[in-house]
């Protein structure tokens, strides 16, 4: 894993040396869970084809068996950008690592009325994960200065070859391009 991670660092610095037009942004919501930065940058101008890499906060909880999951992730993404003044559409595909910490209460099956004094107990796990996603968006995007970014992020995770679960995660971006 730690090669993985060492050669895609590598890689994406090699391409971020070469770019063209490069921002930073503060990412709300999206395949980065709650809050993240990220890098991006342009092979060609303000437009065409880019790489964006960030770190991210997730968190997210529930009401089935009481949980919350909080973790630290890598998204990454492989961009075009349609358009060739300031403003543009966005279209995507990328991929988010991460290490999340479950925490939540245990499913008990079979526990009928008359057993209705047994708890659940709570169980904490930790482990990577990871989602697939696509990005259809809005981009303001000028080659200096302010950035935005609004859209959709359609998710999903899968377990031996079949889809797992399914999102569709809004987010929302600013930032400023140099």
């Amino acid at each position: 894993m730690k090669k993985v991670i060492l050669s895609v660092l590598i890689l994406t610095s090699a391409v971020f040396a070469q770019a063209q037009t490069k921002s930073v942004t503060l990412d709300l919501l999206g395949p980065s869970g709650l809050a993240g930065v990220s890098f991006d940058s342009r092979f060609k101008g303000n437009h065409g084809f880019g790489v964006n890499v960030g770190l991210a906060y997730a968190y997210g909880m529930g009401t089935l068996n009481n949980y919350t999951v909080n973790g630290i992730s890598i998204p990454l993404e492989i961009n075009y950008l349609l358009g060739r003044k300031s403003s543009h559409l966005v279209l995507g595909l990328g991929m988010t690592n991460g290490v999340y910490k479950y925490s939540g209460d245990s499913i008990i099956i079979g526990v009928s009325d008359e057993s209705a004094d047994i708890k659940p107990t709570r169980e904490n796990v930790t482990a990577w994960g990871y989602n697939f996603f696509g990005d259809i968006g809005y981009r303001f995007q000028r080659e200096k200065g302010f950035t935005f970014g609004a859209g959709l992020k359609p998710s999903c995770t899968f377990d031996n070859g079949k889809v797992n679960a399914r999102w569709l995660l809004p987010y929302l971006s600013l930032g400023i391009s140099f």
